[in-house]
């Protein structure tokens, strides 16, 4: 097993395994992000540039929590772990991204609904960003069955469970986990799958594992839960953690590839 990487726990992924920064905001849902001819949209779409622009970006994928729409996560691929630090160290994060942040989140909103103050309490680890709704981890994301839950066809757009089992064990790398990839696929409505480890502390516990299971509807995961073979094979799951936190679905609505062609820019 190779050694640790940023946290203190072994690395268990393969070498190969890219790193994703997971950007954590509150935007109020009201504010359109996806229409550029609105200002939300166009500052949207300018935090967007920065990232893309940023050394060793690969892809970005950004979407909201249907149970919490007021969060916004953007999941930003880059060659390694130091390009993500470097650009959180950037001046292009500490002031171009929150300034145009602090810009979206502080608009008057396009609608009637009362301006509410966001609530910045979050168990996600990152460097301070004064009152900004924005917090960051970091996780060696990766497809593991069917198609890609992470912002690629034919998972986009379609809701993508999520939860993060803390404090997992070799039991949920080498037997839960698998087994439960090899069990799930095969369900009627799941349509991808993938996961990895979390780099940062997850509620103050190290070895934090993200997963990832796209679905044509939300009802097709809850009804499973609802059936036998949910009943018999759950156990599953419960192997090989101390348990989960943040449990719900994102809409991955959004996705930039590769840099941007800018003028000047050799």
């Amino acid at each position: 097993m190779a050694s640790s990487t940023g946290s203190g726990t072994p690395r268990r992924e393969p070498e190969d395994t890219p790193v994703t920064q997971i950007l954590y905001i509150d935007i109020d849902p009201a504010r359109d992000l996806e229409d550029e001819s609105t200002r939300e949209g166009r500052l949207w779409a300018e935090m967007l540039d920065l990232i893309q622009d940023s050394p060793g970006f690969e892809r970005l994928y950004w979407g909201r929590r249907l149970e919490e729409p007021e969060k916004v996560q953007v999941h930003t691929v880059r060659d390694t772990l130091d390009a993500h630090k470097s650009f959180l160290a950037s001046s292009s994060f500490q002031q171009d991204l929150t300034t145009t942040l602090r810009r979206l989140t502080t608009l008057p909103l396009p609608s009637t609904t009362p301006t509410t103050t966001p609530n910045t309490t979050t168990a996600h680890a990152g460097p301070p960003t004064g009152e900004l709704p924005l917090n960051v981890r970091h996780a060696y994301l990766a497809p593991l069955a069917l198609s890609s839950p992470f912002g690629t066809a034919p998972t986009l757009g379609l809701p993508v469970g999520t939860a993060i089992y803390t404090g997992a064990t070799d039991a949920w790398y080498e037997g839960a986990w698998p087994l439960w990839t090899h069990v799930v696929r095969h369900v009627d409505g799941c349509v991808g799958i993938g996961g990895g480890r979390v780099i940062e502390p997850v509620g103050g516990m190290e070895g934090g594992y993200m997963v990832y299971v796209a679905w044509r509807s939300v009802a097709h995961h809850d009804d499973y839960h609802h059936t036998k073979h949910f009943a018999k094979h759950r156990v599953i799951l419960q192997i090989g953690h101390r348990g989960y936190a943040e449990y719900g679905h994102v809409v991955f609505r959004g996705v930039r590839e590769g840099q941007r062609a800018v003028k000047g820019k050799l």
